[in-house]
């Protein structure tokens, strides 16, 4: 009489990068069964043991051609706005990613002046001298600006979105729009904003 068993392991959840190490485990036990005579009466039973492995998880990327980007905004004047909620265009930034394949990209937007934000407006940080105007984001050609979530690569972060097209896009690329809005009575000056992007690789 002769028998097989396989063991196998799955992973339950997401897999930090690096060394796994898996204990040896006692996971059951083999016991021969005597189809009239009752259990083990054909001799004892056998423990079924996992010997300990380590494996090493590499997880899939991807890259930017640079870690920082500056935007230089265009100049715009108090009266192309003609009321609150009123938006200007004021410049645009394409991003690109150079990735493995097999990899569903998602990304999260953070207001680096105001982590909490999660509404659609920008905050300006304290150098900027103007009041009553806010920043937007738009993704490519939508009509919904981008709304803004914590720092967290975790799937379905806060007002996470789509980076790539389709899993296993190689060079995935986003055009984002960044538009002026009137945000209440405007007093000219400078504008400076600052804006993290986290990528989610799914």
């Amino acid at each position: 009489m002769g028998a097989s068993i396989r063991i196998g392991v799955i992973a339950l959840g997401r897999l930090s990068p690096g060394w796994i190490n898996i204990p040896s485990v006692h996971v059951g036990n083999f016991s021969a069964i005597s189809s009239n005579r009752g259990v083990n009466s054909l001799g004892g039973s056998s423990f079924i043991i996992l010997d300990g492995f380590s494996f090493f998880v590499k997880t899939k990327t991807c890259g930017l051609s640079q870690r920082n980007y500056t935007v230089q905004l265009a100049t715009v004047y108090k009266k192309q706005f003609q009321s609150v909620g009123s938006e200007v265009p004021g410049g645009n930034l394409n991003l690109q990613l150079k990735c493995q394949d097999g990899i569903d990209v998602h990304a999260t937007l953070t207001d680096a002046t105001d982590t909490s934000n999660q509404s659609p407006v920008l905050s300006l940080d304290k150098t900027s001298t103007v009041r009553g105007v806010g920043l937007k984001i738009y993704k490519d050609d939508s009509p919904e600006a981008l709304r803004f979530g914590p720092d967290s690569s975790v799937k379905g972060n806060i007002n996470q979105w789509q980076f790539s097209t389709y899993r296993g896009e190689m060079n995935p690329a986003v055009s984002l729009n960044i538009n002026y809005i009137r945000a209440g009575e405007i007093q000219t000056g400078t504008v400076q904003a600052i804006s993290t992007i986290t990528f989610s690789y799914q």
